[in-house]
């Protein structure tokens, strides 16, 4: 089993914004990306933990989306929607691909 490690972060400014769920995903990516000094193009696997973007914004395949908006396409990408616990299950989902060795 791999050692795995979270190595950046990033959130969107909390309040009322009028952008939408893409465009959120990609102003907090950006920046995780910075924070954790990654190139877009060695990202292997994005998962998106988000709930409801298709039922809500009428916005779906939000994760390829994202992977082209931060040029990490050909990346393996999922959404994962678990209702209030998405982001625990994100990190989960994550942290599995990681440890368990998962290929590209």
């Amino acid at each position: 089993m791999e050692r795995v490690a979270i190595i950046g972060a990033s959130m969107t400014q909390f309040g009322q914004r009028e952008e939408w769920i893409r465009e959120l995903l990609a102003e907090a990516g950006r920046a995780c990306l910075d924070d954790a000094g990654v190139a877009p193009d060695a990202v292997e696997h994005l998962y998106v933990s988000n709930m409801a973007s298709g039922e809500f914004e009428g916005q779906t395949g939000v994760p390829n989306a994202l992977a082209h908006d931060l040029s990490a396409v050909p990346a393996y990408t999922a959404r994962i929607d678990q209702t209030s616990s998405s982001g625990g299950a994100g990190v989960y989902a994550a942290w599995q691909s990681v440890a368990s060795g998962a290929p590209r």
